[in-house]
């Protein structure tokens, strides 16, 4: 009875553990690379402020700002945003909806198709807010954050088929990388002392 209690339980948390192994990487990754982004621009003479005090609770759909980096001349808004799988693509639609879309190869080869596309869950992307006391700076900037990256960004609508980069405007926001936006904080940081 209690070997079949364990194994139960086991099996369970095995399934369990699968189902949850791509969210927790994915986090794990972003939480490594915002910390070397903060490390980076603490050197540069930024501070930060975060707005959750753990990176997991943050969700990609939620309506507020995740931190704020900041000196004397500039200040970033920034919204965090991963990946739930490698390789997988970031779907913009008309409705204001994004999915992720990814390719995968089926457990039980049935058919002549190799690789089978599967699509998220669409949700609405809110309007992100900050609180009322930083909103109204003039030098703010506000900043979407994407790491682990999509294999790539797309909008697909009326106005066709559109791949968005690093640089671009998505969700009011501009697009970067971590490495892409401590280029940019170092920049602004030698502006600033130049």
């Amino acid at each position: 009875m209690l070997f079949s209690v364990v194994v139960v339980a086991l099996a369970l948390a095995f399934t369990g553990g699968v189902f949850i192994y791509p969210f927790v990487c994915s986090k794990l990754s972003q939480r490594k690379a915002v910390k070397r982004l903060l490390k980076d621009a603490e050197s540069m003479g930024y501070k930060h402020r975060k707005f959750y005090k753990n990176i997991f609770t943050v969700r990609n759909l939620s309506y507020k700002y995740d931190m704020l980096l900041y000196n004397e001349d500039k200040t970033y808004a920034v919204k965090l945003w991963n990946a739930k799988h490698i390789l997988s693509t970031l779907v913009l639609t008309d409705g204001g909806t994004v999915f992720e879309r990814r390719k995968t190869v089926p457990v039980i080869d049935t058919s002549r198709a190799n690789e089978l596309q599967l699509r998220g869950r669409a949700g609405k992307v809110p309007k992100t807010r900050l609180p009322k006391k930083y909103a109204k700076n003039e030098n703010l900037k506000e900043v979407l954050l994407v790491y682990p990256p999509y294999k790539e960004i797309i909008y697909e609508g009326r106005g066709g088929r559109i791949i968005l980069n690093t640089g671009d405007e998505l969700f009011d926001k501009e697009l970067l990388s971590p490495s892409a936006f401590a280029a940019e904080l170092t920049y602004e940081a030698q502006k600033g002392t130049v």
